[in-house]
């Protein structure tokens, strides 16, 4: 199954589990119980279901048909190679490829230069006048392939304005770039590139990150820092006439295991040029055997389960969908492999999307059900303890008064201590969000440049900055008791409230700082390998490194460190929105018990026409209860639909 169908599948459950969402939101108002709260939530669900993109990195030592692999994977369809792919190096520099609604046709490169200038990616993606932009005819293949012809070119320039530009300088060729005639080394004349090109698969939402090999991708540090470990995806490719070389390894241990939480999720390695074996002398027995033999090969060196190892052609694969040829096709195994890339990119993307939509869902469910129940047990009991009335004397209804009269001052009583436990509640978030301020993060950045400039050595300076990480740990796992105690807090109150009012009203789920925590000990290391190690130090001046860590590295945590600041800020935000809810709902409840009562006093006549309106309003909640729980029942089966089963 191709890409381009899983992607239309993805996209139909997608469109599917908003509508339910949109109907669910309906449904709510119509009966009058939508709230803050739900609003909210559903606002996180949909924000969830519109998240478009899907990053697929494409991760390799040159000459191993990587671009190759996307052309036969994504351009097919022209008719010819959009991306260039011939011996040596034609990938140099990392390129995204991305579609989206209003763009133009054309190239985007950011100039080598740039990283004198010390500008981060994400500064540079903001400023357009940064970048080299050449626009191209889509409908017009000469133009395509000129335009992405650029993405390739390079420059030879003198060995120390390399190293100026971050480049390693290795004469054996193992740690850095070869210097050639005259001793000038080849170094890519751009740092980074854009493709946008109007394409289906791009226009929902995958963006191919096509990443350069081992000499040059360690030199990017916002490469290793932010665009490999945001890849919801990454292929790994091996070329089958070289196996597993030195570089290779580097390449996966350094820069595709350390991005990855776990490499068995979101990452397949194929094992490309399988059509070097087809030699007119092997039989097809033996080639089988001698794939299988490498296969095995592979996953026991990279550590990975066989079934993730992929034996394929992509120059095969590419002929045989330009020619339509079928058997080809079938020969270049690319289809296997573009299945389980399909099911480990979407379906896997699917699940989880699926689990936190349907858990905000039944959460809402719940919370709105809860609402309904709430209200007709309550108008149940009212019109109880009015029917208990007929035939009673006015000290019986005076009794009845008093009694519901004293209830609402426990509860006015409870509102106030709940106003006051506010207060501490709010002083404690204060206290949260401080911890995670960026504020705090900037004064730590401006702490660890004095310290860096102090430092007498090169070791002193990696000493430096991990310092600077021990501290911003430190801020976290205080800003993680804070958030604990917060938590530990609303519990005891609700619970209390339950137990002396009947408000059941259940706390938020903890605020987790655990995946920010392992976000940051991932910079820490590609940080510290990046910027921090004696090859780099060696290259810059103390000054260079201070400004390149602060500048790129240090802007890559600020990004991690600002999402952690928002999560706090939306779940401090949200935190207390049920219960206040449940006391608006009970304080309504109370009221309109008493006035039931008041009336009575005042003119005993009106029992009657109060207990028809009682019966009519628990007539009419039980109908909307059963409305709600149809409506849940219907968008959770939406939402529980599997992907491949619409794919199929």
């Amino acid at each position: 199954m191709s890409l381009e169908r899983y992607f239309t599948a993805y996209d139909e459950w997608r469109h599917g589990a908003l509508d339910a969402l949109e109907s669910l939101a309906r449904t709510l108002e119509s009966l009058g119980v939508a709230n803050e709260v739900f609003r909210s939530r559903l606002d996180a669900a949909r924000e969830r279901l519109r998240e478009e993109c899907l990053r697929l990195a494409f991760v390799a030592e040159f000459s191993r048909g990587k671009s190759e692999l996307i052309n036969a994977l994504v351009f097919s369809s022209l008719g010819a190679r959009a991306l260039p792919s011939r011996s040596g190096r034609t990938t140099m520099c990392p390129t995204e490829i991305e579609w989206f609604e209003g763009a133009r046709p054309e190239v985007l490169l950011l100039p080598i230069d740039t990283r004198r200038e010390i500008v981060s990616l994400h500064e540079a993606r903001r400023r357009r006048e940064c970048w080299s932009v050449q626009s191209y005819n889509p409908e017009n293949l000469a133009s395509v392939q000129q335009a992405l012809e650029r993405v390739g070119e390079t420059r030879r320039i003198p060995v120390d304005e390399a190293e100026s530009l971050g480049f390693h300088i290795d004469p054996s060729g193992e740690e850095g770039l070869v210097p050639g005639e005259g001793g000038l080394v080849e170094v890519p004349a751009w740092r980074h590139a854009i493709v946008r090109y109007p394409h289906p698969l791009l226009a929902r939402g995958l963006v191919i990150l096509d990443t350069p090999g081992l000499n040059a991708i360690g030199a990017e540090t916002e490469l290793t820092l932010s665009l490999l470990p945001q890849a919801h995806a990454v292929v790994f490719v091996l070329a089958a006439d070289t196996g597993v070389t030195q570089s290779d390894m580097k390449i996966w241990r350094h820069y595709v295991l350390e991005s990855r939480v776990d490499p068995d999720e979101g990452c397949l390695v194929a094992l490309n040029k399988i059509d070097s074996l087809w030699d007119g002398i092997r039989t097809e027995a033996e080639i089988e055997r001698e794939i299988a033999a490498q296969v095995q090969s592979v996953a026991r060196m990279l550590e990975v389960r066989p079934e993730h190892v992929f034996p394929l052609s992509a120059q095969k694969a590419l002929a045989a969908r330009i020619h339509g040829d079928e058997a080809l096709l079938r020969r270049s195994r690319i289809e296997p492999f573009e299945q389980a890339l399909s099911q480990d990119l979407l379906g896997k993307r699917q699940a989880l999307t699926r689990e936190a939509v349907a858990a905000a869902f039944r959460e809402i469910g719940a919370l709105a059900a809860g609402m309904v129940r709430e209200r007709l047990s309550a108008v149940a009991a009212q019109e109880s303890e009015l029917a208990a009335l007929r035939g009673q004397n006015r000290s019986r209804v005076a009794y009845l008064l008093r009694k519901a009269q004293a209830e609402k001052e426990e509860f006015d009583a409870a509102l106030r201590r709940y106003q006051a436990t506010r207060a501490v509640y709010a002083k404690q978030c204060r206290e949260l969000l401080d911890a995670v301020a960026v504020s705090r993060f900037r004064f730590e950045l401006t702490d660890v440049r004095h310290q860096m400039e102090m430092a007498a050595f090169s070791l002193d300076l990696k000493e430096r900055i991990e310092q600077f990480f021990e501290r911003v740990f430190a801020l976290v796992d205080r800003a993680q008791a804070k958030a604990k105690e917060i938590h530990e807090m609303l519990t005891a109150m609700m619970r209390q409230l339950e137990v002396e009012h009947g408000i059941d009203c259940r706390p938020p789920a903890p605020l987790d700082f655990a995946a920010a925590r392992a976000s940051l000990e991932t910079a820490r290391t590609l940080a510290l390998r990046q910027l921090a190690s004696w090859g780099t130090m060696l290259v810059h001046t103390k000054s260079g490194v201070i400004e390149r860590f602060l500048s790129l590295v240090a802007s890559e945590v600020q990004h991690r460190w600002e999402a952690m600041h928002r999560e706090a800020a939306t779940w401090v935000r949200q935190a207390l929105l049920p219960l206040e809810a449940a006391l608006k709902e009970k304080k309504t409840e109370l009221e309109l018990r008493m006035n039931g009562i008041v009336r009575v006093h005042q003119a005993a006549e009106s029992l009657e026409s109060q207990l028809a309106e009682l019966r009519a309003e628990r007539e009419r909640l039980e109908q909307q209860l059963q409305r709600l729980e149809t409506a849940l029942q219907q968008g959770l089966e939406t939402i529980a639909r599997p992907l491949l089963e619409r794919a199929a």
